[in-house]
């Protein structure tokens, strides 16, 4: 709540309420701060040599990103099952992430319409899809691997999230390739 925010940020309600319009407010202004997240996760990309390894690069400098921010990943999974209403945060804020999020869905857009052409990822999936689907299952990936309270098993997370990684990549892989 913004009154357990409040309290352990030592400011008042009144304080926290002059900056934020409410608690996503603030979560999207710390998403929008960890947009150097992206920006190394599509460098790293960029050094790839094929779609595939695009997006496995992409994948794995985001869990990276995610092992050292633990609390990242759980803003992420909180907005994404709460949303953003433009109604319950800045004007601002949500325009920012909308130019921001917009920049790297085309990048990713971008290797997955690649990775269709040159026959390494299958041609018969919607990419707008499949990109929302990626996108959303590796957040989930990455959060369960660096939170021991959701493990199941004795499983390390690195080998529990290269597992999950392996197998959202073959579902995109076009297996009639060569």
């Amino acid at each position: 709540t913004i009154g357990d925010i409040a309290k352990a940020s030592d400011y008042t309600r009144a304080t926290i309420y002059k900056y934020f319009r409410s608690k996503e407010d603030i979560c999207l202004q710390i998403v929008l701060q960890f947009g150097r997240s992206t920006e190394t996760q599509a460098a790293a990309m960029q050094a790839a040599i094929t779609p595939l390894q695009k997006l496995r690069t992409w994948a794995k400098t985001g869990y990276q990103y995610g092992k050292k921010n633990p609390y990242y990943a759980e803003i992420m999974a909180y907005l994404d099952y709460r949303g953003i209403s433009s109604d319950r945060i800045s004007s601002q804020a949500y325009d920012t992430y909308d130019v921001v999020n917009q920049k790297y869905l085309d990048l990713l857009r971008s290797v997955f319409i690649k990775g269709q052409q040159d026959g390494s990822i299958n041609p018969k999936l919607n990419v707008d899809m499949s990109l929302s689907q990626f996108s959303y299952t590796l957040r989930q990936i990455i959060d369960r691997s660096i939170k021991t309270a959701y493990s199941f098993s004795d499983i390390h997370p690195d080998a529990y999230f290269k597992h999950y990684l392996d197998l959202i990549m073959s579902a995109l892989e076009n297996s009639e390739a060569s």
